[in-house]
């Protein structure tokens, strides 16, 4: 049977077996009956999980026959919903099949694993394009590449600063010379240099958890080196001067 849309199908045309199993598949995974249905889910815009109204659903079936009196029955559903608090749209595929128990959903586009803070467009084009991957690999699901893409954030802010000469201990040394980092943040940068070498030359895969405590210590160094200067200037312009003490006369 070609994939079909299930309110087109006829359940009395089909072979007494594809009756029975595509009966019971679709009594277990239903589509929405509800005319306004509302789902609790994450919202990008809102950054918090949001009431989201149905806009619109539609489920593609089919199935395929394995032999020995066995179909095999999967569905498909699009359903597009928006938020209720923002408007923003988001849809939402889902796959089941008579294999297996419940659905699996993607989102698209997908849950924002970590927002780009409002500062990346003042950081450098090489720089800027880099750190903008990340955030996109994560909100993939990914944390091989972003922990990769993090080491190369490092290596091209090094070279930058101290140019590409020696070997990283060699080049965080010329760095803490220099001033750009204390002696503890090398020691801190030395790690997350280590992460990602290990990422990129010894098939490590980070948790989550890793990427983001290491993407931590690049973000603060950014800000560090191409930031803190200017905002301190920001600050010092617009803070109100002391007013001198008056002298006494005697």
């Amino acid at each position: 049977m070609a994939p079909c849309r299930y309110e087109e199908i006829d359940l009395e045309r089909l072979p007494s077996n594809d009756q029975h199993y595509f009966a019971v598949f679709c009594w277990q995974h239903p589509m929405t009956t509800d005319p306004n249905p509302t789902e609790m889910l994450h919202c990008n815009e809102c950054r918090h999980e949001t009431k989201h109204r149905l806009l619109k659903e539609v489920a593609n079936d089919g199935s395929k026959d394995w032999g020995d009196d066995y179909t095999y029955h999967w569905r498909v559903v699009h359903a597009l919903f928006e938020c209720c608090g923002c408007s923003a749209v988001v849809l939402r595929q889902s796959y089941s099949d008579s294999e297996m128990e419940g659905s699996q959903s993607w989102y698209f586009p997908p849950r924002i694993s970590r927002h780009q803070p409002s500062w990346i467009d003042k950081m450098p084009a090489d720089i800027r394009r880099v750190m903008r991957e990340i955030y996109r690999c994560l909100g993939a699901d990914t944390c091989v590449l972003p922990m990769m893409g993090l080491r190369t954030v490092l290596d091209l802010l090094i070279v930058e600063q101290v140019e590409d000469t020696g070997t990283f201990a060699q080049k965080l040394e010329r760095l803490q010379t220099k001033g750009v980092i204390s002696e503890r943040n090398r020691n801190v940068l030395e790690a997350a240099l280590d992460a990602g070498n290990a990422a990129a030359h010894r098939a490590w895969a980070p948790k989550l958890v890793q990427v983001h405590s290491v993407l931590d210590i690049v973000e603060n160094l950014l800000q560090s080196v191409y930031l803190l200067d200017e905002l301190a200037a920001e600050i010092r312009e617009s803070t109100p001067q002391r007013k001198p003490k008056s002298v006494s006369q005697p």
